[in-house]
């Protein structure tokens, strides 16, 4: 039969003590972790908006462009169809 000896001594104490020392450090450390990540996550959202207002306005003068080289076309047409 086995038998257990159910006193605790100072080593067990300290045992204890330590695991739920380190278990406390290990979540400060996440979230730390978590808090620096949240504000990288914030400033990569900025750039995505910040590329995203630069890629429309790309866009809408890409299509002034292609609407002036329309309209330059068709002067053309007529000047070659006048002469």
């Amino acid at each position: 039969m086995i038998a257990f000896d159910w006193t605790v001594n100072f080593g067990h104490l300290l045992s204890i003590m330590t695991v739920l020392g380190g278990g406390f450090v290990v979540l400060l450390s996440m979230r730390w972790q978590i808090q620096e990540i949240d504000k990288r996550t914030m400033k990569i959202e900025e750039r995505i908006e910040q590329i995203t207002i630069m890629l429309v306005t790309i866009a809408r003068q890409d299509e002034r462009l292609n609407h002036l080289e329309d309209r330059v076309t068709e002067v053309m047409k007529r000047a070659l169809r006048n002469h």
